[in-house]
């Protein structure tokens, strides 16, 4: 029976030996589970952190692009409104025009009255 205790004793030691080494291999496993988690839980806060710049540069820019838009509309009504005054412009150069040609017209009437005054004796 001597055999066969020492063999049990034997097959007793290979079970410890195996289940202490499962038991360091579970807790070196659970380590680095530990130290994965860490480590994806801080690249979560930066990408929350990048996230919260990112919602705030669109913050701005859209009140930027608000910015522009009502710059640009002011620029078209500007545009639209020295397009107006240039009309207004040449409508004016046309009446002076008009002017200058009926005075053209009014001295030479008048010079046709003083030749036919001069012309016909009183």
């Amino acid at each position: 029976m001597g055999f066969f205790a020492w063999l049990a004793a034997d097959i007793r030691n290979w079970i410890m030996v195996i289940l202490g080494v499962i038991v360091i291999a579970l807790v070196i496993y659970c380590g680095f589970l530990r130290w994965d988690v860490a480590v994806k839980d801080s690249a979560i806060s930066e990408l929350k952190v990048t996230n919260a710049q990112l919602i705030l540069n669109n913050t701005n820019l859209t009140a930027q692009n608000e910015q522009l838009k009502t710059a640009n509309e002011a620029l078209k009504n500007y545009a639209a409104n020295l397009l107006k005054i240039k009309g207004d412009l040449q409508k004016i150069r046309d009446s002076i025009g008009k002017i200058g040609s009926k005075e053209d017209e009014i001295k030479a009437n008048n010079d046709l009255v003083d030749l036919w005054s001069a012309a016909v004796p009183k």
